[in-house]
C-alpha cells in the first residue's frame, strides 16, 4: 500500500500544480521557462507533501507517513520538536 500510495501521488502533485499556478496567473504560455519551472516546482513540493498525508491516509497508511512528514515539517523549521 505504500508503493501505490507514492505511484498515486506523484502524478497527482503534478496534475494539481498546474491548476494552482494557473490561479495564481502564471501561465506555461505568457511565463518564461526560466521562471515558471522553478514556480512549478516549488509549487509541487509543499502539494506533493500534503497529497501524501492525504493519500496515505485514505490508503490506511497514516501511521507510516504521518512522522515523515511531521521529520520534513521540523527539518525546514516549521514545527519544533516536543522532545
Amino acid at each position: 500500500m505504500v508503493m501505490l500510495t507514492f505511484s498515486i501521488n506523484g502524478p497527482l502533485a503534478l496534475w494539481i500544480s498546474g491548476p494552482v499556478l494557473e490561479f495564481l496567473g502564471i501561465d506555461r504560455d505568457s511565463t518564461s521557462p526560466w521562471v515558471f519551472w522553478p514556480l512549478r516546482i516549488l509549487v509541487m513540493t509543499p502539494t506533493y507533501q500534503l497529497l501524501l498525508i492525504v493519500t496515505g491516509t485514505i490508503l490506511g497508511q497514516h501511521r507510516y507517513f504521518w512522522p515523515r512528514f511531521m521529520k520534513r515539517l521540523r527539518w525546514i523549521g516549521l514545527v519544533r520538536s516536543i522532545e
